[in-house]
């Protein structure tokens, strides 16, 4: 089941760095922290829709498909993830509010900085209420449904928009799940590096839409994903 929003702040922060007077470049790594997991956020809430909107496309009372019962645990894995994003993020923003608070930085500060938490903090409560949202249907619908029928998380194609896609979702990362074993393996012309897979259902936000999946070697062609795929062995 999806989980339910903690209070902001609610991530422990490095005691010894809470002890330091925070400097411009502290304020700034936050700042960029704060922003990268709103993105990744984001991008995952995005593959959160789109995996209950393919299920709930299925009827009222879908039949007990693998392909039904995948879409359902994408849709919780994917909350998950969003869920621990955003809970991150919202940790970052009080961290930079206590450093603006600091009378170190006080006298640095310009409008600018006031301005860019206000973006931030309206980012994060935008994704809070979609997220909640999400989380609702995910606990009246999606989950009392799963009960009766467990799926597995198997390798499948991602999940293709029901509507046009707005500019703002198109520069949007994108959010893939992987299986146990071998690699992810994303375009090498990209930013992103390979991802060795743990375990069962770790979410990846992707800034190349394109990877694939390897044993180990990274002998595979990337291939352009869309939000909400699962990749790993066949």
């Amino acid at each position: 089941m999806i989980p339910l929003l903690l209070v902001p702040g609610a991530l422990a922060a490095d005691p010894v760095q809470e002890l330091l007077a925070p400097s411009p470049a502290d304020l700034d790594r936050a700042r960029a922290r704060a922003d990268q997991l709103l993105s990744q956020a984001e991008a995952v809430g995005l593959a959160t829709a789109r995996a209950q909107n393919a299920w709930q496309a299925l009827g009222a009372a879908p039949d007990c498909s693998p392909h039904s019962a995948s879409l359902a645990l994408r849709a919780e894995l994917l909350g998950v993830a969003w869920w621990t994003r955003l809970q991150s993020a919202r940790a970052e923003l009080g961290r930079i509010r206590r450093a603006q608070a600091a009378a170190t930085l006080q006298p640095l500060l310009v409008a600018a900085d006031d301005q860019a938490l206000v973006d931030l903090a309206a980012r994060a409560d935008r994704s809070a209420v979609q997220y909640l949202v999400a989380a609702r249907l995910q606990a009246e619908r999606l989950q009392p449904w799963a009960e009766g029928c467990p799926g597995a998380l198997e390798a499948a194609a991602g999940l293709p928009p029901t509507a046009p896609v707005a500019r703002d979702e198109a520069a949007l990362g994108t959010a893939v799940l992987l299986r146990t074993g071998g690699v992810l393996c994303p375009d090498p012309g990209g930013a992103d590096a390979p991802v060795a897979v743990p375990w069962d259902g770790e979410v990846v936000v992707l800034g190349t839409p394109s990877a694939c999946w390897s044993a180990g070697d990274c002998a595979c062609a990337p291939a352009p994903l869309l939000p909400g795929a699962v990749l790993g062995p066949p």
